[in-house]
């Protein structure tokens, strides 16, 4: 489920979504999916982030950081939005997901 914070202090045209990652979803599809509900369309309408990024590096990165416990933050711009990607360091418990996946739409 995404949320919509607008923050105090934060310009008022700024929209953020901090999306939590399903149990089976990667850090991809919930990028996907949260600039599709950013957007208003079908994922199937958006650009695909490997014109932006390399998707696989990004997989990597936040894994050996989740295998090796430590904090790793990926910002990138894809269609007005920047996307900000974090693993967080630190023990995290049960189902918790240590991966955060925020968008900001830049206009």
């Amino acid at each position: 489920m995404a949320s919509n914070d607008n923050l105090s202090g934060r310009d008022d045209n700024r929209v953020e979504l901090h999306v939590p990652r399903g149990e089976s979803e990667s850090v991809i599809q919930v990028t996907l999916r949260t600039l599709a509900v950013m957007r208003n369309v079908p994922i199937s309408d958006l650009e695909p982030l490997y014109e932006r990024i390399e998707p696989d590096a990004l997989v990597d990165l936040l894994s050996h950081a989740e295998e090796c416990n430590a904090a790793v933050s990926v910002e990138f711009t894809v269609e007005g939005h920047t996307v900000a990607i974090s693993h967080e360091e630190g023990e995290h418990l049960g189902d918790s997901n240590p991966v955060v996946v925020e968008v900001v739409d830049d206009a």
